[in-house]
């Protein structure tokens, strides 16, 4: 038996459901169970440091709190509704937790969630920081956001609670992204198991607990996402909302469900650190980010769809530059010259105004340059100076360490990328696009040695404790020293003229190598052998690079009838659609969709669909074109896929529309049918249409998922409403077998109690139906309520 639960609020467990594990669940808990390392129990902290450097831990600690729900009759340190767990997300207060920590109504329905609100009278937040040590402050927070889907909620803790003061947390995370994560990588859970039940001193709330495991899933949505992560880490209610974070700290998921079952190891399942970084943007996108809070985390959240970029609280107009003044002054104008010449890091660059967006300041010495389409440097922000002529005033020289901000005007185009092979400095300061790079640089390094080095030999440059420059070379070196004033020459894309660049002053950067112009059609096969082999692991990366004939060559000792013979039955579908898809790109459809055909009942639903995904393209284009054009060439499937996605889709959540167009026909798709037969034509609708959106999804439908789930919450909400029918009809025939005499038992009891039988199993076998229906709106529950993606355009 399997039972899942939430792990928030720690004494309010009624968030609980039963089931039996499907093939795929199982196949999870042995992999699990491989991985094993599990026999860690709670700690405060030492024994993990072991392995964790003790930095890390020290400012994990720090990094998270504990939450829980406060109300106007509650008292200081009263926990009556329960607490959680949650974290840090800049220096100046913002947290993340669930939702379900913070919202008692988690999971109600509206009717339940108004009642709730207003009997409890919710009115603020509480957040424990540094909790059980000698530092520990309490301290107020609101709700800034919440998303029941994705069981995320963000807070702004204050300081002053009357002021609005935002609290200062220099230790704060920063997000994994989801490419770093992979299966067997081991990861640190940091949380307030069993809420202040656990705490050793009356007086403080309870220490924060440590526990690690190691990732041994990662399940994907649709559209590539990682949808959920699975870990066989020790949790328990009161660790909802707590964060994973790798070997250096960086968020890997929080925490949000735990499954206990009683014959293996728990099983606790994350938010994605990638879903938390759309959550952000969401909060961003509908401006609920107070003005003034430390941004520095959250630089990439601040550029649009359209991509401009707009801070809170510091508007942007569309035909004048604005000076923003510590005291609220604006003053508006424009910038006198086109181009300004700014001391950065990297030498003194002079930049567009065009394509500026705003200088800001980042603190006493630094400030960063915000650009429309998403670059960004940091400069100097007390050596700078801007040309500004005010409306109707001679133009002056303006300080800028003596301004708060200065936003330049949206009026001006975006920039097209530059085409070819470019270099990408990056990091939290940086985003800035090099082209024509040429040039080397010295690096005078602590073995006494001058080496010359391109800045593509560069992975990444740090600091070390004494300050020195820490470069990671490409090839693997690690060297400590300083570079040189020695220049290299590169074309900026904000500006297309060449620029000196030096890295005598860079503290931190990363250093990519990439092709803007390259856009990759879709993301499936590297996606899809995540857990393959190393070997068809890298054909599926080359075919995705576009290099076909280079893995057809690599793949073709694989497809020999002697290695594939031997292979077991997951391995040969593997081959299969690497072999289907070499010979599909390659002009050969119809010889790679006879591969294709052959997957059609594999195991493995990544598969088994990107292949059902491809074949719907072609029944929709028999003759293999579209427009005239060959669909083998993959930008002209991806637009034909648009197109049989977008039919797919209209044709599923027609099942949706059906729930108006039956009720006038005694039943609502199953809501209230009248037999079984009745029932099971209405769920092969549902099967059908989780069928159409699942190539839909492949054929990277934007809104797949969205409603995959509309369809799947109404699917089980039909298999409810079934179970209840059947155990109505249950009571009848046995009240009706009750009240049998003797004598008609004998022939009417025994059809009575076959006819019950059979309804029994019915009933059994429809709640198992439900039980995997829930797991599977769970496992691709975890999407962005945007009011932008409608559904009801389709009905």
């Amino acid at each position: 038996m399997i039972t899942q639960m939430y792990l928030g609020r720690a004494d309010v467990r009624a968030r609980c459901r039963s089931q039996e594990p499907s093939a795929t669940s199982r196949r999870r808990w042995w992999i699990a169970a491989v991985i094993g390392a599990f026999s860690l129990t709670w700690c405060s902290g030492q024994a993990v440091a072991q392995s964790q450097p003790q930095d890390v831990v020290d400012h994990m600690k720090k990094a998270t709190v504990m939450v829980w729900t406060a109300h106007s009759k509650q008292t200081e340190g009263d926990t009556k509704l329960g607490s959680g767990s949650g974290y840090f997300l800049n220096r100046t207060g913002l947290c993340m937790t669930n939702n379900h920590v913070v919202d008692p109504g988690h999971g109600k329905s509206s009717a339940e969630k108004f009642q709730l609100k207003n009997a409890l009278n919710l009115l603020v937040w509480t957040v424990v920081v540094d909790s059980g040590t000698d530092g520990e402050e309490v301290y107020q927070a609101d709700v800034l956001y919440q998303n029941e889907k994705a069981d995320q909620a963000l807070l702004q803790v204050y300081s002053d609670y009357e002021t609005r003061e935002f609290l200062e947390s220099p230790n704060f995370l920063r997000i994994l992204p989801g490419h770093k994560l992979d299966v067997g990588m081991k990861s640190w859970c940091y949380g307030f198991p069993g809420g202040d039940a656990r705490k050793g001193n009356k007086d403080k709330h309870p220490l924060v607990a440590i526990s690690s495991g190691h990732i041994f899933d990662l399940p994907r949505r649709a559209d590539g996402d990682i949808k959920m992560i699975y870990t066989d880490a020790l949790a328990n209610a009161g660790n909802s909302g707590g964060p994973f974070v790798d070997i250096d700290g960086n968020l890997v998921g929080t925490l949000t469900l735990g499954t206990h079952t009683e014959d293996r190891t728990d099983t606790c399942m994350l938010v994605p650190g990638d879903l938390t970084q759309e959550v952000i943007t969401e909060v961003f996108r509908r401006g609920k980010i107070p003005s003034g809070i430390d941004l520095e985390p959250f630089y990439t959240h601040l550029v649009g769809a359209d991509g401009y970029v707009d801070v809170p609280g510091i508007p942007r107009r569309d035909s004048v530059d604005c000076v923003f003044t510590e005291d609220g002054g604006r003053l508006c104008g424009s910038a006198k010259d086109a181009t300004i010449l700014l001391p950065t890091p990297l030498g003194d660059l002079t930049l567009p105004c065009a394509q500026m967006a705003y200088l800001l300041p980042e603190n006493d010495e630094l400030g960063i340059i915000l650009m429309d389409g998403g670059q960004r440097l940091p400069f100097l922000w007390e050596e700078s100076t801007i040309d500004f002529k005010p409306a109707g005033a001679p133009a002056f020289e303006q300080d800028i360490a003596e301004t708060e901000a200065v936003a330049f005007s949206k009026s001006n185009k975006l920039l097209d990328p530059p085409t070819g092979k470019c270099v990408l400095l990056g990091g939290t300061r940086y985003r800035l696009l090099l082209s024509e790079v040429s040039g080397t640089v010295k690096f005078e390094t602590d073995f006494g040695v001058t080496l010359s080095m391109e800045l593509e030999d560069i992975a990444r440059i740090a600091t070390s404790e004494d300050g020195d420059q820490v470069v990671h070379k490409r090839d693997g070196s690690r060297l400590t020293g300083m570079f040189s004033d020695d220049k290299i020459k590169a074309v900026l894309s904000i500006n297309k003229a060449p620029q000196n660049i030096s890295l005598a002053d860079v503290r931190s950067m990363t250093v990519d190598v990439v092709d803007p112009s390259k856009n990759r059609t879709n993301r499936g096969l590297a996606e899809i052998f995540v857990d393959a082999t190393p070997e068809l692991r890298e054909v599926a990366r080359i075919i995705d690079t576009g290099e076909v004939e280079r893995a057809s060559q690599k793949l073709s000792r694989f497809t020999k009838s002697s290695y594939f013979n031997a292979q077991p039955s997951l391995r040969k579908d593997q081959i299969r659609l690497l072999d289907g898809v070499c010979k599909w790109r390659n002009g050969e459809w119809k010889e790679g969709l006879r591969q294709f055909k052959k997957l059609k009942r594999s195991k493995d639903d990544e598969l088994k669909w990107y292949a059902q995904a491809v074949m719907a393209v072609y029944d929709r284009y028999p003759s293999g074109k579209f427009n005239s054009k060959p669909l083998h060439q993959p930008e002209v499937f991806k637009e034909a896929g648009k197109v049989v996605a977008e039919e797919h889709v209209r044709r599923a959540v027609e099942v949706l529309g059906e729930r108006e167009a039956f009720k006038g026909q005694g039943f609502n798709l199953g809501i209230d049918a009248e037999n079984r037969a009745q029932f099971m034509r209405v769920r092969r609708r549902f099967l059908e249409a989780s069928d159409e959106l699942m190539v839909a999804g492949r054929l990277d439908h934007p809104y797949a998922d969205d409603a995959m789930i509309q369809v799947w919450t109404f699917e089980k909400n039909t298999l409810e409403n079934e179970i209840a029918r059947l155990n109505r009809e249950i009571a009848e025939k046995q009240e009706e077998l009750g009240e049998l005499d003797s004598r008609a038992r004998e022939w009417k009891g025994r059809e009575l109690e076959a006819d019950i039988k059979s309804l029994e199993k019915n009933r059994d076998a429809t709640a198992e139906w439900v039980g995997d229906v829930r797991t599977r709106i769970y496992s691709i529950g975890f999407i962005i309520n945007d009011p932008d993606k409608d559904i009801g355009s389709y009905e």
